[in-house]
């Protein structure tokens, strides 16, 4: 994969940067709604909050995790840095599998 062109690259990263800030929000989104169902001592009100739970992590948490691993990966492969990274680790792989392992 080339490098990325500067301005292609700072779009992603404002993605990248916007998809987690999301997916932080929406964790902590659930995590009230969690405390909530918890602390609620009426049965109507937990069951909403558990109700909205299911929903946002099935329609909202996943995508958007997904995206931001899909953006942060492209970032990664698409730098210099991060293709010396990506190339290291395949190094290290074939030299871990090729070294025997010796059991004491």
């Amino acid at each position: 994969m080339k490098p990325l062109k500067r301005p292609v690259r700072r779009g992603i990263l404002v993605a990248h940067v916007a998809v987690s800030v999301s997916w932080l929000g929406l964790t902590v989104g659930l995590l009230t709604l969690g405390i909530t169902a918890f602390i609620s001592g009426d049965p109507a009100t937990a069951n909403a909050a558990t109700r909205s739970m299911k929903i946002f992590g099935d329609w909202l948490v996943v995508p958007v995790a997904l995206l931001a691993l899909v953006s942060g990966l492209v970032l990664s492969l698409g730098t210099r840095r991060g293709r010396r990274l990506r190339i290291s680790a395949s190094s290290a792989k074939s030299v871990d599998a090729r070294s025997p392992r010796q059991t004491a």
